[in-house]
């Protein structure tokens, strides 16, 4: 179960807790769905399930950081050089 999330902006950093505002986290959706907001996320692959099984948030138009250092064959796939 995910019991916090972290959400940036080009400007601020937030740290949710998600067992405290459980019931208020599919208002994310309004930004989430967003197709003109681009998520970026890194190794996505299970937090975008784990965000739709346990908060019904789901996400439009992301790019996956992860994914990308694969294909571009980098030799660290991680955030950390």
């Amino acid at each position: 179960f995910v019991c916090l999330m972290q959400v940036s902006t080009r400007h601020r950093d937030f740290l949710v807790d998600t067992l405290v505002l459980r019931e208020e986290l599919q208002r994310c959706n309004e930004w989430t769905t967003d197709p003109k907001i681009v998520k970026v996320l890194h190794g996505a692959d299970r937090d975008v399930l784990w965000l739709q099984s346990n908060f019904g948030i789901y996400i439009v138009n992301m790019f996956d950081t992860g994914i990308a250092a694969k294909q571009l064959s980098f030799p660290s796939k991680g955030l950390a050089q």
